[in-house]
């Protein structure tokens, strides 16, 4: 998104990261209030860690925000080669819910960090 250094912090895989995720995006982006929906944020972020917790495997993901000035990319970094699906099986949903996702931010994606295996599912907003 920029050249601006990213903020991250990892999480267990277990149901109660979704609430800790919550809490950490909202702490993090709050002194950006005036210039960012800090609640749009927090929800993209919820939206991606619950994918990761229910989806996920490994033991813990990563929550990684980007910003800069007017925009906020929120990212989840797991440990796996397999990437999250864009589109959904017959009968299922995606991962994450496009419609949620695609309400929020101006742009999403799936794919691996740069030089790694790791899957990273991103969600951004101006």
């Amino acid at each position: 998104m920029s050249d601006q250094p990213e903020a991250g912090r990892r999480f267990a895989r277990v149901p109660a990261s979704a609430v800790a995720v919550r809490h950490y995006v909202t702490g993090a982006l709050a002194p950006l209030a005036g210039q960012l929906d800090v609640g749009a944020a927090v929800l993209m972020a919820n939206e991606l860690a619950t994918n990761a917790i229910t989806n996920g495997g490994g033991e813990a993901f990563a929550i990684v925000i980007a910003v800069e000035p007017g925009a906020v990319r929120i990212a989840v970094e797991e440990a796996s080669a397999a990437l999250p699906q864009d589109e959904a099986p017959a009968g299922g949903q995606t991962d994450p819910d496009p419609a949620l996702v695609e309400a929020l931010a101006d742009g999403w994606g799936v794919g691996h960090r740069a030089e790694e295996e790791d899957a990273r599912t991103w969600a951004g907003s101006s």
